[in-house]
């Protein structure tokens, strides 16, 4: 057992730790140069500036790991799980990367040149500024995933998926190699306002007429948010008017009750889904407050644990606040929602203040948003 181990700066190049618990050890600047890690668990450890070139590290357990600026050249990590993890300005140039799951991962800087993605899973990604000239992206799954400046350019694209992403900074589009035809969403098309190359669009398989619609979307303004209403069980009728109010200003909305336990036993719920909305809104009436299970879910959104911490769009969560108890209490939850975005929409039940608050929010959902990095 090797768990919580303190190796900063050890000289572990070529060694055998396949299989080794290594979980929330202290690997900064370790030299790991081919050693076999095959299996490892290394989750929520810290990996910063360490030597992983020419390791094997396929199918580890990476989620939660900082790996910032470490060097991973030529590295084997073939199906490992890599979700929520810091990999930014990391140099991952002719990696293996296939079949690994990197959601919710910031390669934000990120060297992937000639990397194999294949089959990777990139969903709510942070990809700005990332070099993947000449990457292998064939299979891969890109949902809800920050391309600000990331350079595309000769990479290599086949039976890709693209859904909920803003293409209008990406570098190389129109050099990508396309070894089949991929799937790009309307999503896709809407927010990239028009702006995507005509020759990407017909490499990838694109319908003629989709196509030429597309250029209908460089005139068109207003923002398409989709919004993630999450409360409690007790908060249906303000869910439901909220829901109906939204529908009706073109913003879709869904609700989730937090503490629905039986709806997230069986997997009719699942609060992991919430990277592929564009907001999510804290609904915090007293009832989800005061809701062990509610509040629970609620602080590690605020502490960036849960999905939303992820959130591509860089946008921050949204709390209603539904009652004096918001503003009463000085516990870290109530604080540190105060100190984000809020609505207040106490006195709901008062057609006119609602609607006050309610052009409030809307207003923050339609707002142009600025999607360079900086």
């Amino acid at each position: 057992m090797l768990n919580k181990a303190k190796l900063s700066g050890a000289d572990l190049s070529h060694d055998d730790l396949s299989g080794a618990d290594l979980t929330q050890s202290d690997l900064r600047q370790a030299d790991l140069s081919g050693a076999n890690l095959q299996g490892a668990h290394l989750w929520r450890s810290n990996l910063s500036r360490a030597n992983f070139n020419d390791a094997n590290l396929g199918g580890c357990t990476l989620g939660r790991t900082n790996m910032s600026n470490s060097v991973l050249k030529g590295a084997d990590l073939k199906g490992s799980s890599i979700a929520f993890s810091n990999l930014s300005y990391a140099d991952l140039e002719g990696a293996d990367l296939s079949g690994t799951d990197l959601s919710q991962t910031d390669l934000s800087w990120a060297n992937l040149s000639g990397a194999n993605l294949r089959g990777t899973r990139l969903i709510g990604a942070n990809l700005d500024m990332a070099d993947l000239t000449g990457a292998d992206l064939q299979g891969a799954t890109i949902i809800n995933t920050k391309l600000n400046s990331t350079s595309l350019s000769q990479a290599v694209w086949g039976i890709t998926i693209i859904a909920n992403c803003d293409l209008t900074r990406v570098i190389g589009l129109d050099d990508i190699r396309h070894a089949g035809p991929s799937m790009i969403s309307l999503d896709t098309l809407s927010r990239s306002k028009g702006q995507i190359p005509a020759t990407f669009l017909v490499g990838a398989g694109v319908p003629p007429q989709l196509i030429a619609a597309h250029d209908a979307y460089s005139t068109t303004a207003t923002a398409y948010t989709r919004v993630l209403l999450l409360g409690s069980g007790s908060d249906t009728e303000f869910a439901a008017k909220l829901r109906a109010s939204l529908a009706e200003a073109q913003v879709p909305s869904w609700v989730i009750a937090a503490d629905d336990e039986a709806a997230l036993q069986s997997g009719a719920v699942n609060l992991d889904h919430a990277v592929y909305y564009d907001r999510l809104v804290l609904l915090c009436t007293a009832e989800s407050l005061e809701n062990p299970i509610t509040s629970r879910y609620f602080a590690t959104l605020v502490n960036g644990q849960g999905p939303s911490a992820g959130f591509s769009t860089g946008e921050p969560l949204i709390a209603l606040a539904a009652d004096d108890i918001f503003y009463q209490r000085e516990d870290r939850l109530c604080s540190g929602l105060r100190d984000g975005v809020v609505v207040d929409f106490r006195g709901w039940n008062d057609e006119a203040r609602y609607n006050e608050a309610l052009s409030a929010l809307v207003q923050a959902f339609t707002t142009p948003r600025d999607s360079a990095p900086f």
